[in-house]
């Protein structure tokens, strides 16, 4: 592969999709380089998204954010985001997506106490680790306490979610004839 001229490796790399091209960074520290190239990572974006898409993403990239990583958290977004919200139930707060309870996220409550929440069984994910395959929330039980930081900044956002999908809605009824 050391034989191999550079200008080949990136025009194959160029036909790769993302995953044969993660794949392909593992060979070694050359490919590796060649494929974090800028170039490769917004020709891959552009491919999957529009030229549209990249080109509002292109004005938003940072020399701190790389092609590469806008790619990974779009087709993140696309996969697993989309929709998704954080609700909240009285005291208790739930990781929602498209009208199913995934998971239990915590509660405001002072108690400390076993929280079995009945949810939805989600969509299982394609993941064969059976550490990463998503779990029925009834399936598992949370200890709830008084609350740290994770806790509060999750019942923040979820309160701010909450109100701007309330302001929203009001709005809209007031917009209309």
């Amino acid at each position: 592969m050391d034989k191999l001229p550079i200008e080949l490796i990136q025009r194959i790399f160029t036909l790769l999709d993302y995953r044969p091209l993660a794949s392909a960074a593992k060979v070694c520290r050359s490919w590796r380089r060649l494929s974090d190239q800028e170039e490769l990572w917004k020709s891959l974006y552009k491919k999957r998204w529009g030229s549209t898409k990249a080109a509002k993403v292109g004005l938003d990239i940072s020399a701190s954010q790389s092609w590469k990583s806008a790619y990974e958290i779009q087709d993140r977004w696309d996969r697993v985001g989309e929709e998704m919200t954080i609700v909240r139930e009285g005291n208790d707060y739930f990781l929602a997506q498209k009208g199913l309870l995934l998971r239990f996220l915590g509660s405001r409550s002072s108690k400390t106490k076993d929280v079995r929440p009945k949810c939805a069984t989600p969509v299982p994910r394609q993941d064969t680790n059976p550490r990463k395959r998503a779990t029925n929330c009834s399936e598992s039980g949370v200890r709830s306490s008084a609350p740290g930081l994770l806790d509060k900044l999750i019942h923040f956002v979820a309160d701010m979610d909450y109100e701007h999908r309330r302001l929203s809605k009001r709005a809209h009824v007031l917009d209309q004839p």
